[in-house]
């Protein structure tokens, strides 16, 4: 039977990443590997299938803004619905559209989800002291 070795101490694992130094949200989702002709393609077909339905209509602006394409999100946002989204669903809307306009450096409104905390993390502060 084989001893451990003292002289060698195993691996510490790394510490998990502190709440508040996670993002509230991610853009990841926003794009993925596939090719944005590719992508693009297949979010409108959705989009039309659906007959501007409000996932779609979400998926499809979140990729025009990952790729900075700023002013077709918020075209595609000024789209009416013809259903009424979720409050998540709302909100993933309003986001898309706030990150759009901040891309375009114009002002967003105090209450938008972006500003917000998330809602998961309890209210830790960071090296700064100051809360999140």
């Amino acid at each position: 039977m084989s001893m451990p070795n003292p002289s060698f101490a195993a691996p510490a694992e790394e510490p998990p990443r502190p709440v508040c130094l996670e993002p509230s949200f991610s853009l990841r989702s926003w794009s993925d590997e596939d090719s944005f002709a590719n992508q693009l393609t297949a979010r409108r077909a959705a989009l039309a299938l659906s007959d501007q339905g409000a996932a779609e209509m979400a998926a499809l602006a979140e990729l025009y803004a990952f790729h900075e394409l700023t002013r077709e999100a918020l075209s595609v946002l000024s789209s009416p619905l013809l259903e009424q989204p979720t409050a998540a669903l709302r909100e993933r809307l309003e986001r898309v559209r706030d990150v759009a306009r901040l891309l375009e450096r114009e002002p967003i409104s105090p209450t938008s989800p972006c500003w917000r905390r998330r809602r998961t993390a309890p209210v830790l502060t960071c090296r700064s002291g100051v809360p999140w």
